[in-house]
């Protein structure tokens, strides 16, 4: 999303070289008031990388999106829970592709409200901002928020990876590995503010977050 839109293509071949995958998010200006990567261009970007694909529903109707994307085997599917049965609906199609089902948690949303989804999916998301827009300063509170789930997960003996979304810059990149972080998107501290690569910042910000 912070990538300038007219260079897509350019850019991925640009990353690759420094990137495991590719994190893409996916707003439909209801859930939150932004638009971002069309299931088009999601689909374009999929037959352009054998790299892994990360999809991030910012969405009011999660279950009509993933039959609109053509996405490989293990791509993770992330999705902000509506604590209804439609949660569990979701989680189902996601697996019904082949894909890793993500819960994905904003900063407030109380952590123990998605445990009892935690034995049904295969990834978490916790969000180091409120989700919507790029570029916004990362929430302090997340790296206990992170430490916490990665507790509870040791204590039920669950092997769930966490990722991390957010406000991830070179001053707190390596606290989130710290704090047992797997999968790291990082947006705004690698593009100028054209959407331009900084490659600097991106090689920078691998070496500390330790991948």
């Amino acid at each position: 999303m912070a990538a300038d839109p007219l260079n897509i293509g350019a850019i991925i071949t640009q990353l690759s070289r420094w990137c495991h995958g590719f994190h893409l998010d996916l707003m439909d200006d209801h859930y939150v008031p932004n638009i971002a990567l069309s299931p088009a261009t999601i689909n374009a970007i999929a037959r352009i990388t054998d790299k892994h694909l990360w999809i991030h529903l910012m969405v009011t109707n999660p279950l009509s999106w993933p039959p609109r994307l053509t996405l490989p085997p293990g791509s993770i599917i992330s999705f902000h829970p509506h604590f209804t049965a439609q949660d569990d609906q979701m989680i189902a199609l996601i697996h019904q592709h082949r894909w890793l089902a993500s819960i994905a948690i904003s900063p407030d949303i109380d952590l123990a409200t998605i445990y009892h989804l935690l034995p049904h999916i295969d990834h978490v998301l916790i969000m180091g901002v409120h989700p919507g827009f790029s570029g916004q300063p990362f929430i302090a509170s997340t790296a206990s928020r992170i430490a916490s789930l990665a507790e509870y997960l040791h204590t039920q003996k669950l092997s769930i990876p966490i990722g991390a979304d957010g406000g991830i810059t070179m001053q707190n990149a390596h606290i989130m590995k710290q704090n047992g972080v797997r999968d790291i998107a990082i947006g705004s501290a690698i593009f100028d503010a054209n959407g331009t690569i900084r490659a600097d910042c991106l090689a920078l910000l691998q070496k500390k977050a330790g991948t």
